[in-house]
């Protein structure tokens, strides 16, 4: 059994996540595979909350045996680097847990704020993301319109808690009384779906490697990196593009950016 972490950031529409499911709980039907967890990354704005709970409760209505995580960002954007570095320290525990455990990472980048999306798909060789996933859907302004009309209920859910422990009852509950209208919002008609799997690039062992001995500590004196490393000025150079690392003429120091991200290389 090959068990799959899938991480779904959320915005204004939550219903991507939920399309993510269906399709992988399609695709995955009848082979090894299994979703092992979703989890779900969301800004701290009452209308995301509240949008975030009504998605919860419609996995959990249709397929409660979906383990789901709530991961509530404490900001309202994401908008520049530090607030990308954040996000990187709040998902890193779910990463680590998933490679540990042998598990691959599926990453949909379709909800949730844009820069998000951009820097996620950019840095996804080094996170160890094994597959990301961009969803449309050609009636999307239809579901729009109807989540619109039935944004009272949505807005409900805000006030319920987000218990894992009692598996979401209240969610779960307050969707059944409501599925009626909220069904089409997050399952709508799978043939109006297109998934798109957006394969990773893999970067070789070596270079990892490389990189993970320039970000291991906060500084590495120019006499160090010639005598000890030999590493080319030329891939000095892209590291130090590629926000990991900083040059000057006494050595390489390492940024918040390579401080963060040497958690996800290691595993």
């Amino acid at each position: 059994m090959t068990d799959v972490t899938v991480i779904n950031t959320i915005g204004t529409s939550p219903m991507v996540a939920s399309e993510m499911v269906e399709y992988l709980v399609r695709r995955f039907s009848g082979t090894e595979k299994r979703i092992s967890k979703f989890y779900l990354v969301y800004t701290k704005e009452l209308e995301i909350i509240a949008g975030v709970k009504a998605l919860i409760g419609a996995i959990k209505n249709r397929y409660d045996w979906i383990w789901i995580e709530p991961l509530e960002l404490n900001m309202k954007d994401i908008s520049r680097i530090d607030d990308f570095i954040y996000l990187l320290e709040q998902i890193k525990p779910s990463f680590v847990s998933a490679k540990k455990n042998g598990e691959k990472i599926y990453f949909n980048i379709t909800g949730g704020r844009k820069l998000e999306s951009v820097l996620i798909s950019s840095y996804s060789p080094l996170l160890g993301i094994d597959s990301l996933f961009n969803i449309t859907n050609t009636e999307i302004k239809n579901i729009n319109e109807l989540y619109e009309r039935y944004k009272d209920i949505i807005m409900e859910f805000y006030e319920l808690p987000m218990e894992p422990r009692n598996n979401f009852y209240e969610l779960k509950d307050l969707y059944y009384k409501n599925k009626e209208k909220l069904e089409p919002i997050f399952f709508p008609d799978f043939h109006n779906i297109e998934i798109n799997e957006l394969k990773v690039l893999h970067i070789p062992r070596d270079i990892i490697s490389e990189i993970l001995m320039l970000i291991e500590s906060d500084y590495k004196s120019k006499e160090d990196l010639e005598e000890n490393y030999h590493i080319p000025d030329y891939r000095l150079k892209a590291y130090e593009e590629s926000g990991l690392i900083y040059l000057d003429t006494k050595g390489c120091y390492r940024t918040e950016l390579g401080k963060v991200m040497l958690g996800f290389i290691r595993y």
